[in-house]
């Protein structure tokens, strides 16, 4: 713990991390000391929009076709799951701004250190090294069609660069995240012009459809797009822990990463949607 000129205790000392980019991340799971606080709220906008441009999205809004929904219902599923989600993450990445330390670490106020440890450890295997192993198994095969390369040095590649974004950590991730959302966000218009393009729609449901269960097949797909998100919430904070603790800052980090996972989930999931009544007018 430091004293700083103005007599307010620190828990964590300043280690001259700062915006850095090219400087490894010093403190892991501490808090951040408020010398430490830096960057703007549309920040968490690019982390979380880039976050969410994947096809997953897509395969979630064309499962609407297995329940037999309508275009209308399952658009209105899409949209309720995806604002329930995304506001959540919005209030959970407030908390980052005022706490200063990662989501995970803020349950040991009422689990203690020793009683945070099980679920933390549950988290990280399975949605931190389970997403790392997805990425780069389907990232391997990419590249091992695109390049012409055997899939174990591809996956090996993918393994080290991720491996150094880690280390290096917070602001890398930041600068990486913004420069892939202007990146993906033109692939993914290419894509979804082409598909819908593509495809015809029909507006009404499917009685006979394998899955049809009335009104539950929309609760069922809304839930589907809410636990996507719900799946990001223990890292809701750790992206927003180093930005300045004032109210500006914190309203717009909140709105800001609500508006990132809505857009993302709404705009895919619904053009998954779109692919699933093309295929079923078809």
């Amino acid at each position: 713990m430091t004293t700083d000129d103005h007599g307010t205790t620190e828990l964590t000392a300043d280690r001259g991390y700062r915006d850095s980019i090219g400087k490894v991340e010093p403190y892991g799971v501490d808090h951040i000391p408020d010398a430490e606080k830096h960057g703007s709220a549309i920040s968490q906008f690019y982390v979380w929009f880039a976050a969410g441009l994947s096809f997953p999205i897509m395969v979630l809004g064309f499962s609407a076709s297995y329940f037999g929904l309508g275009l209308t219902g399952a658009m209105s599923a899409v949209l309720a799951g995806a604002l329930v989600g995304s506001v959540l993450m919005g209030v959970l990445s407030r908390m980052g701004v005022h706490l200063g330390i990662p989501q995970q670490m803020q349950a040991r106020g009422p689990l203690g250190f020793v009683g945070n440890i099980p679920p933390v450890a549950y988290i990280n295997v399975f949605a931190g090294i389970g997403w790392a192993a997805v990425n780069v198994i389907l990232g391997g095969r990419a590249l091992q069609e695109f390049i012409d390369i055997p899939f174990w040095i591809a996956a090996l590649g993918l393994v080290v660069v991720l491996m150094v974004i880690a280390v290096y950590g917070y602001n890398m991730i930041h600068m990486l995240q913004k420069v892939l959302t202007y990146v993906l966000v033109v692939l993914f218009v290419i894509t979804t012009v082409v598909l819908i393009a593509k495809g015809g729609i029909t507006l009404h449901g499917n009685r006979h459809a394998a899955g049809f269960i009335g009104a539950g097949g929309w609760i069922t797909l809304a839930s589907w797009f809410l636990a996507f998100l719900v799946a990001w919430t223990p890292f809701a904070s750790d992206y927003s822990r180093y930005l300045p603790d004032d109210r500006r800052t914190s309203i717009g980090a909140g709105i800001y990463t609500a508006l990132g996972n809505f857009l993302t989930m709404a705009w895919l999931g619904i053009v998954g949607v779109i692919l699933a009544s093309s295929a079923t007018s078809s």
